[in-house]
C-alpha cells in the first residue's frame, strides 16, 4: 500500500507546489494538494509548509490527535525515512513577528503568530480591510473564542461599511477570500447580511472556485448561528451546489471534514447527495 513505503525527505521536497504538495507530520508523508483549495485557515497557511516538515508547526496550532479529525487516511503516503548522510527535510514552525518596513506599514507573514499579528493590526491606524483579512485567514486554524472571531469580523465589516471595499480579499492580487467568505466560515448571521447590504458580493469564487458556501461548509459544529448564517447566503441566492475544483460542492467540504450534521443541514436545503 502507497501508505506503507519509506519517502526521503528530497522526494518530500520535490512536492512543494499547488499541483503536487506533500508535508512531513510526525514521522508520515501526507499529500495536501486536494486538501489546499477546502483549508478553512486559507491555501497560503498550507503552502507555507510545502516540502517541509510541518510537525512544530501543527503542535503549535493543533493538537496532535486531530490529525486523524482533519487529514483523509489516503493522504498518507509512507513514512519519512532519511538515510545516512542524507539532509533532513526543512522545518516550518512560527516565527516571532518582523518589524513593520515603514510608519505606517504592516509586515504580514503566515508564519507569525496571528495572536501577536492581531494585536499589532489592533494599534494601528489606516489599515485595510485586505490586511485584516489576512489576519482573520490566519486565525481561523486556532481554536478561539466566539467573542474573538466576533471582534474580528466587527473589525472587517466596519472597514467595508466605512471604506465601500466590499469585495476586497486577503490576497494582494485577485482570486483570494473576500469578507463575505470569512463571516461565512466564523460570522454571523448579522455580519453576512450587513456586508450584503454594502454590496459584497454573494456569487463570487476565489481563484480556486471557493465560494461563500464552501467556508460556511467548513464551520465546525455544533454552532448555534450556523442555520441563520446559511438561510441568509441561501436568501442571497448563493448556490448550494456550487462546485469547486474537481467538482466539490459545499456538501462535498463537509463530508472531507467528517461533519455529519452539517451534511444533513445541506442536504435538508437541498444539496445533491
Amino acid at each position: 500500500a502507497g501508505g506503507d513505503r519509506s519517502i526521503s525527505p528530497d522526494e518530500v521536497r520535490e512536492h512543494c507546489s499547488r499541483e503536487s504538495l506533500w508535508v512531513a507530520l510526525f514521522g508520515k508523508v501526507y499529500d495536501l494538494t486536494e486538501f489546499l483549495a477546502s483549508h478553512p485557515g486559507g491555501e497560503a497557511v498550507v503552502l507555507a509548509g510545502a516540502g517541509k516538515d510541518v510537525s512544530i508547526h501543527w503542535q503549535a496550532v493543533h493538537k496532535k490527535e486531530w490529525l486523524e479529525q482533519y487529514l483523509q487516511p489516503e493522504w498518507c503516503l509512507g513514512t519519512l525515512t532519511a538515510p545516512p548522510g542524507v539532509q533532513p527535510l526543512e522545518e516550518h514552525y512560527i516565527e516571532k513577528p518582523k518589524a513593520a518596513k515603514k510608519e505606517g506599514d504592516i509586515t504580514f507573514s503566515i508564519a507569525e503568530d496571528p495572536r501577536v499579528l492581531k494585536k499589532r493590526l489592533m494599534r494601528r491606524q489606516g489599515i485595510s480591510c485586505g490586511e485584516t483579512c489576512k489576519v482573520i485567514d490566519a486565525l481561523q486554524r486556532m481554536q478561539l473564542e466566539v467573542s474573538m472571531k466576533d471582534n474580528l469580523m466587527e473589525r472587517v465589516v466596519c472597514l467595508v461599511e466605512e471604506r465601500g471595499d466590499p469585495n476586497c480579499t486577503d490576497q494582494d492580487g485577485k482570486g483570494g477570500s473576500t469578507p463575505l467568505l470569512f463571516a461565512a466560515a466564523i460570522g454571523s448571521d448579522e455580519h453576512v447580511q450587513r456586508l450584503l447590504t454594502a454590496n459584497a458580493d454573494p456569487l463570487y469564487k476565489t481563484e480556486y472556485g471557493v465560494t461563500a458556501l464552501h467556508k460556511f461548509a467548513s464551520r465546525r459544529l455544533p454552532d448555534a448561528r450556523a442555520s441563520s448564517v446559511l438561510n441568509a447566503l441561501l436568501e442571497a441566492k448563493c448556490s448550494i451546489n456550487a462546485t469547486m475544483g474537481q467538482g466539490r460542492t459545499p456538501l462535498h467540504v463537509a463530508a472531507q471534514w467528517a461533519q455529519p450534521d452539517m451534511c444533513r443541514m445541506l442536504v435538508d436545503q437541498g444539496a445533491m447527495v
